[in-house]
C-alpha cells in the first residue's frame, strides 16, 4: 500500500557528511520527498510531505516557484505527460493504490483505474494519447492503457504471467518484464504487429521506467544471474546483449543520459549507496559521490550535466524505548544502516539486516546493548531474518545463488544451509512456533506469490494457498495450527485478511478489505489488523472466526501500520505515522481492551519503525533515523573516456 511505503521511506539511510566532494544544490528540502520527474522543457514535478499529506507540486527546474496540483491524502511518483498538460501519479485510495492524472494548470482530475485492485501509473505513451498502468489481480499484474481522449481503459495484451511494461520512444513497441513460474524475463511487444518477442532467457532480468535509450535502439535492464544486480544493455534490432557492470556489489536503478551516451546508477561497491556513471561504449565507471550520504533513485537533469537524487538525512539504527518511560537507548551505530529486524522469542537478542560491510548481511545484537555478531556474509543481499523458537538458528532469504531462496544459519555464526533450491523466488521465511516448519512465499506455481511450508528437518515443501497474491505480512498462530495472511482475491474487493489451516484447506475471511498486517494475540483468540478507509488506517481487533470486536485507535486521521502484542496479551505496541505533525513515524503502547495509549519517546527529530517487544516486555525495539529526505541536484564530472 502507498502510505505504508511512504511511512517507511521517511526513514533515511545515512547522514550528511563533510566528505562530500561534488557540487550539490537542494531543490526540495525535507522532511520527505516521494518521487520526482523533469519535463522536457526543464520543469520539475515532485511529491512532498505537507500538512499531513503527500501532494504533487510543479516548479521551476531549481525547485523555485512550486505550486501544488494534487489534493489527495497520499499522492506520489509524478509523471509528466509529453504535452505537459497532465501529471500522472499513484494515490492511496484507502489501503490500495489508484492511478490518477491531474491537470498541471486547472480543471478536474481523472481517476484512471478506480477499481478495488492495486493500480499504479507506469509511463505515458510518447504521443501523450494514453497512460500505461499496472493493475494487480489474483493472477498477477496486468498491463492496461488509459486513453485521454475518451477516458476509457483497456488491457493492452494478454500473456500468461505477470507483467510490468514501458513504451519505446516511437511507441512502436513495449518492453516488459514477464514473471512466470518464478522466473523474470524481458520481452518486447510489437504494437502494430501485435506480436511478442522474448529478449532474455536466464530468468533473473527486469526492466523499469526509462528502460529504452533516447533513440529507442537499446534497452537497459538489470540481471541478478550472479546473485547480485548488474546492468546490461540489449540491442533491440539484433538482440545482442552486453554486460555493463561486473562488481561484486549491487548495481541498480540505471538511467540513460538525455543524449544516450552515459548511464547513471546506484551502487554500494564503495561501502554505502552512492551514485556512479558509465559510458555506454566502454563501461568505464566513474564515482560521482563518495560520502556518508545515501543517494537513491538518480536521474539526469534535462541538460545532461548533473543528476537529481533522493538524499536521506540520517542512518537507520536500532533503538530500545523503555516501556516504563525514559530516554531511548541506541543499540547500533556507525556509517551504515538497518533495514529489517526480528526479536528472538525470549526477547534477549535482535536479528537484523545491516550494511556494515558494504553488503546486506544478517547480524545479531543483544537487546540490552553490546557487540553485534555476523551471521551471514556471502556476496549478495541477505534479508528477512526469522528466529527459531529456541534461539539457536535464524532463517533468512538470500540471493547469493542468483535467485532468492530460504537459508538457515546458526545464530552464533557459521555455515549456512540452503533450505530451498528452486529456480523460482522464495522469500519472507517465518519459523513455526513449535520449531518444526518454516512458512515462506514463493511464485513457483503462480504469477504472484503463495504461502508454502517446508519441514526444518528436510523434506518436500507443501503449497498452502492458491490465491496468487499473498502479502509478506503473514503470521503463524501461537499453536502452529493456523496462518493468517493478507491477500487479494477477486471477491475480496482489495487486500483482505484470511486464515488458513497449516495442514491445508480453504482460506477463511477474517477481516474484510482493505485490511493488512495481521498479528495473533498470545492466546490465539484474537487477531489485530490495520483497517484502511480514505487514506487513513486504524487498529482493529477481530476474532479468529471473523467477528469485529473493537477498534483501538486513539486519535483521528492517522495511519497505523504495525503492532506487536505483549506476552500476556494485555497491551500492544502500535506503529503509526504522525500525519498532522512532521510526517514521522511514532510508537506508542496501548491497552488491548480500551485502546488507552501512551507515546514512547524516541530521539527528538527521529522517525521510528516498530520491531517488537524485548527484554521481557520492558522495552519497545525499534529502528529509526533522522526524519525525512531531500531532493538534490548533484553535478557529474566529464567522462574519462569519450562516449
Amino acid at each position: 500500500m502507498i502510505a505504508v511505503f511512504v511511512a517507511v521511506t521517511l526513514l533515511g539511510c545515512t547522514q550528511t557528511d563533510s566528505r562530500a566532494a561534488v557540487d550539490r544544490m537542494t531543490l526540495v528540502p525535507g522532511p520527505g520527498t516521494f518521487g520526482y520527474q523533469f519535463s522536457d522543457d526543464g520543469r520539475l514535478a515532485f511529491a512532498k510531505f505537507v500538512a499531513g499529506k503527500s501532494a504533487i507540486y510543479v516548479a521551476n527546474g531549481d525547485g523555485t516557484g512550486a505550486r501544488r496540483v494534487s489534493f489527495g491524502i497520499w499522492d506520489v511518483a509524478p509523471l509528466w505527460s509529453p504535452d505537459r498538460k497532465w501529471i500522472a501519479l499513484t494515490r492511496d485510495a484507502g489501503g490500495h493504490p489508484d492511478a490518477v492524472i491531474v491537470p498541471t494548470d486547472s480543471g478536474p482530475e481523472r481517476v484512471v483505474g478506480g477499481s478495488s485492485a492495486d493500480e499504479v501509473s507506469n509511463a505515458w505513451l510518447p504521443d501523450g494519447s494514453g497512460l500505461l498502468f499496472t493493475r494487480g489481480t489474483a493472477q498477477g499484474n496486468e498491463t492496461w492503457v488509459y486513453k485521454v481522449a475518451d477516458g476509457s481503459s483497456a488491457k493492452l495484451f494478454e500473456v500468461d504471467g505477470s507483467t510490468n511494461s514501458f513504451p519505446s520512444p516511437d511507441r512502436k513497441s513495449i518492453a516488459y518484464t514477464l514473471t512466470k513460474d518464478g522466473k523474470s524475463t524481458v520481452w518486447l511487444w510489437d504494437v502494430e504487429k501485435r506480436t511478442h518477442r522474448q529478449l532474455t532467457i536466464e530468468g533473473f532480468e527486469s526492466v523499469s521506467f526509462g528502460t529504452f535509450s533516447p533513440d529507442g535502439r537499446s534497452i537497459l535492464y538489470e540481471s541478478r544471474r550472479t546473485g547480485r544486480s548488474d546492468l546490461w544493455r540489449l540491442d533491440v534490432a539484433t538482440g545482442d546483449r552486453h554486460q555493463l557492470t561486473y562488481d561484486v556489489a549491487g548495481d541498480l536503478a540505471g538511467r540513460w543520459s538525455p543524449d544516450g551516451t552515459r548511464i547513471v546508477f546506484t551502487s554500494n561497491r564503495g561501502g554505502q549507496p552512492d551514485i556512479w556513471v558509465l559510458t555506454t561504449g566502454e563501461a568505464d565507471v566513474q564515482r560521482v559521490t563518495d560520502d556518508a550520504v545515501s543517494e537513491s533513485l538518480p536521474n539526469w537533469t534535462p541538460d545532461g550535466r548533473g543528476v537529481v537524487a533522493t538524499v536521506a538525512l540520517g542512518h537507520s539504527h536500532l533503538y530500545a524505548l523503555p516501556v516504563a518511560g525514559g530516554a531511548p537507548v541506541q543499540l547500533t551505530s556507525g556509517d551504515w544502516g538497518i533495514s529489517d529486524a526480528d526479536v528472538s522469542r525470549d526477547g534477549s537478542r535482535i536479528a537484523y539486516v545491516g550494511t556494515k560491510n558494504g553488503d546486506a548481511d544478517i547480524w545479531t545484537a543483544p537487546v540490552g546493548g553490546g557487540e553485534s555478531i555476523l551471521v551471514s556474509s556471502a556476496p549478495g543481499p541477505d534479508d528477512e531474518p526469522s528466529w527459531s523458537p529456541d534461539g539457536k538458528q535464524i532463517a533468512f532469504a538470500s540471493r547469493r545463488a542468483g535467485n532468492s531462496d530460504v537459508w538457515i544459519a546458526p545464530a552464533g555464526g557459521g555455515t549456512a544451509t540452503r533450505l530451498t533450491d528452486w529456480p523460482t523466488g522464495e522469500s519472507a521465511p517465518r519459523w513455526s512456533p513449535d520449531g518444526k516448519a518454516i512458512a515462506f512465499l514463493s511464485n513457483r506455481e503462480s504469477a504472484g506469490e503463495d504461502i508454502w511450508t517446508i519441514p526444518v528437518a528436510g523434506g518436500a515443501a507443501t503449497r498452502l494457498t492458491r490465491l496468487g497474491l499473498v502479502g509478506d505480512g503473514f503470521r503463524w498462530s501461537p499453536d502452529s495450527r493456523t496462518i493468517v495472511l493478507p491477500a487479494q482475491v477477486e471477491t475480496s474487493g482489495g487486500l483482505a485478511v484470511f486464515a488458513v489451516p497449516a495442514s491445508g484447506g480453504t482460506p477463511k475471511l477474517v477481516a474484510p478489505a482493505t485490511s493488512f498486517a495481521p498479528e495473533w494475540s498470545p492466546d490465539a483468540r484474537e487477531v489485530k489488523v490495520n483497517k484502511c478507509t480514505a487514506g487513513y488506517c486504524v487498529t482493529d481487533i477481530w476474532s479468529a472466526s471473523g467477528k469485529h470486536l473493537r477498534t483501538l485507535s486513539a486519535q483521528p486521521n492517522v495511519y497505523e501500520f504495525d503492532a506487536s502484542w505483549s506476552a500476556n496479551g494485555a497491551q500492544l505496541l502500535i506503529g503509526w505515522q504522525d500525519l498532522v505533525g512532521d510526517g514521522g513515524n511514532r510508537v506508542d503502547i496501548r491497552s488491548a481492551t480500551d485502546g488507552a495509549a501512551r507515546l514512547l519517546a524516541g530521539p527528538p527529530g527521529y522517525s521510528m519503525l516498530l520491531v517488537g517487544f524485548g527484554d521481557g516486555d520492558k522495552a519497545a525495539i525499534t529502528f529509526g533515523a533522522p526524519n525525512g529526505n531531500a531532493l538534490q541536484r548533484i553535478e557529474v564530472p566529464a567522462p574519462v573516456k569519450s562516449p
